[in-house]
């Protein structure tokens, strides 16, 4: 029997709320605790894997949901920022993975410190689009 939460926590929401509380305990305020390495390890190596970037103990981290209608959004040290873009049962449309990641460039975000992560845990078959708009997949 394979044992997986999103067989579980089927919605978009649920996972959402999942990955926003796991990356929560990166934050420095829970350091010395096994979460904190939990939280700065899925940071590390999921979501910056394709970058010199990483979290320290001592690094400052704020999560939120629906930030300006990005699933997930991240902040490190208030200069480096995550998108997760959290597909269950849909895949990329109307342009929204481009348009969220110059909204953060807007906010004043350097472009190369802006990390575009595409987090699908079903199938999906043409990630060309995704590709397209600079998303990790």
């Amino acid at each position: 029997m394979k044992n997986n939460l999103f067989d579980i926590a089927t919605s978009e929401l649920s996972q959402d709320a999942f990955f926003t509380w796991l990356i929560s305990w990166a934050d420095k305020s829970h350091r010395e605790t096994l979460m904190n390495e939990c939280g700065r390890e899925f940071l590390n190596k999921v979501l910056l894997r394709n970058t010199v970037m990483r979290v320290s103990t001592k690094c400052k981290v704020e999560v939120a949901r629906q930030y300006k209608s990005i699933d997930i959004f991240c902040q490190i040290n208030d200069d480096i920022a995550i998108i997760i873009e959290d597909k269950v049962g849909s895949k990329e449309h109307s342009n929204q993975l481009r348009r969220y990641r110059q909204t953060i460039i807007n906010d004043g975000y350097s472009p190369e410190k802006v990390i575009c992560i595409y987090l699908k845990t079903h199938d999906q078959s043409d990630l060309s689009a995704v590709e397209k708009a600079h998303f990790a997949i």
